[in-house]
């Protein structure tokens, strides 16, 4: 399953108008599909490629550029019949950014 840019963009947009802070969602290659900061559409995010790689439930970026064009925040996969097809990523803090991840991966 591919995810559609536009169906992603529309997610970002909800979720951003509700909590505030920067979302992006990434594809199975770790590419930002979509984002609250549109500089960030079509560049490479590598926390949400190790997600992908090493089937994680989540990966908390505790500074910006630990992993490959990502900024601080959480990544949480998403998933479809048991397979990982993205990443939502939310930006910030980790103690601010991690109660929306939980809430966004319901």
């Amino acid at each position: 399953m591919n995810l559609s840019r536009q169906y992603a963009q529309n997610i970002v947009r909800e979720i951003n108008s509700i909590i505030g802070e920067n979302i992006n969602i990434m594809d199975g290659k770790g590419i930002i599909i979509a984002s609250s900061d549109k500089n960030r559409i079509d560049t490479f995010h590598g926390g949400a490629k190790k997600i992908i790689d090493e089937n994680l439930k989540q990966l908390l970026v505790h500074y910006d550029g630990e992993y490959e064009g990502a900024f601080t925040g959480t990544n949480i996969p998403i998933e479809f019949n048991n397979n990982i097809v993205g990443v939502i990523g939310v930006t910030g803090p980790d103690e601010e950014v991690l109660k929306y991840g939980k809430i966004i991966k319901k």
